[in-house]
């Protein structure tokens, strides 16, 4: 219960006072990905961040959920060059806005880890939030 407390309040905070900053905008790219600086953890080489991502057309997950952006805490291993996300929101309308729908949260220990590639959206979130630029 307490961690459930807890995603929702950090999710209230996150919705109210987040700072979001465009990481990528890419010509032709169907989402434009946000990070909020103000939410970066770092604990030696894992560095912790909210990302957003706004998509131009309507998406569908797996359970039928239709969304149009979503908001994930990452963690990513700075020294390992991967990134994996532990919890998040996936909302109805764009920037955040409409119906939400929770994502479950899932243990580090338990998370599927994916490679970083260089010159990607997500190699630059990596670089903020590791504290390379």
């Amino acid at each position: 219960m307490k961690r459930l407390f807890f995603f929702a309040l950090m999710m209230v905070c996150s919705a109210s006072w987040a700072e979001w900053e465009i990481t990528s905008a890419l010509g032709g790219s169907k989402v434009i990905h946000y990070h909020d600086k103000s939410t970066i953890q770092q604990d030696g080489a894992i560095a912790k961040m909210w990302l957003m991502y706004d998509y131009l057309s309507v998406q569908i997950d797996r359970k039928s959920n239709m969304y149009r952006s979503e908001k994930i805490f990452v963690v990513f291993d700075c020294s390992e060059q991967k990134f994996t996300s532990i919890s998040g929101v996936l909302y109805a309308g764009p920037f955040g806005g409409g119906k939400a729908i929770s994502l479950p949260t899932i243990k580090e220990s338990d998370a599927e880890w994916y490679p970083v590639f260089s010159g990607s959206a997500v190699w630059r979130e990596l670089i903020i939030a590791c504290g390379k630029q």
